[in-house]
């Protein structure tokens, strides 16, 4: 990956994170959790601290992360 993308990572772990918080059991996001310190961990020990903050803030991120949800009707105005 090209250095100058690593930091879009941050959306996939929380966004995922998310979507298994919201739509999935605890066990399911909880090993989701466990994978990407996994994937952080490898992306430490080959030097790579950029990744690594980026996958720790996407986790950090995805535990907190509540979007409000739009109205899909539109207002009539008359």
């Amino acid at each position: 990956t090209r250095p100058e993308r690593i930091r879009n990572f941050v959306y996939y772990y929380r966004n995922n994170l998310y979507l298994c918080r919201k739509y999935k059991a605890r066990a399911s996001w909880l090993l989701f959790i466990v994978y990407a310190l996994m994937d952080s961990v490898k992306c430490l020990a080959a030097g790579n601290t950029a990744a690594f903050r980026v996958i720790i803030s996407g986790i950090v991120r995805g535990l907190f992360f509540n979007p409000a949800v739009e109205s899909c009707r539109e207002e009539s105005g008359g």
